[in-house]
């Protein structure tokens, strides 16, 4: 596990609880490319604070109208944080 795999420490359950959006949006977002949880061996998610930090962006922008095609375009120059 690298460093940056180290943070992803939260289940999907927890992700959804910290950002405010329900489990199966998560998993859409995932679908449609928008979010790519750390895996473990066994495929459970987990996520990290960064990636919690970008479903909130995404659920900002979703909810001002914009579609998830546009989000995802959005979405690849969205700045991160260092």
């Amino acid at each position: 596990m690298s460093n940056d795999d180290s943070k992803a420490i939260y289940f999907i359950s927890v992700a959804s609880t910290l950002s405010g959006i329900h489990q199966q949006t998560i998993r859409t977002y995932e679908q449609k490319g928008l979010i790519k949880p750390f895996r473990t061996g066994g495929g459970t998610r987990r996520y990290s604070q960064e990636d919690i930090d970008k479903l909130i962006q995404i659920q900002n922008l979703s909810q001002r109208g914009i579609n998830l095609d546009a989000v995802s375009y959005t979405h690849l120059t969205l700045p991160t944080k260092a």
